[in-house]
């Protein structure tokens, strides 16, 4: 068989380029879903970081309330606090337990 050189037609021709263009606007699109996924990775590992740091601060809070807690039952006993008038109220039970005290002290 002799090499016959054949033209394509200006239709097929067409077809191909067709096929060239969507493979080029398919590798641009995909480029730019992976920048997308890029940003959000690196968006989540901020938003990461950030709550690990939160997290950090809360256990600091909550540590420092009981702390405080701690040292103001240790200095007034039981009781309730008025954060708006800065009153404490002395638990009733530790004054009951406080007569009881004194009662049998006197038999």
């Amino acid at each position: 068989m002799a090499n016959k050189e054949t033209k394509f037609t200006e239709e097929e021709i067409q077809s191909l380029a067709d096929i060239q263009q969507g493979y080029q606007e398919m590798q641009l699109k995909m480029g730019g879903l992976k920048m997308q996924q890029i940003a959000h990775d690196r968006n989540d590992e901020r938003l990461a970081d950030l709550e690990g740091a939160l997290m950090d601060e809360l256990n600091e809070l909550n540590e420092n309330e009981q702390k405080v807690a701690q040292d103001l039952s240790d200095k007034y006993g039981a009781g309730s606090l008025n954060p708006e008038t800065g009153v404490f109220t002395p638990s009733p039970v530790e004054e009951e337990a406080a007569v009881e005290e004194v009662s049998t002290d006197e038999d």
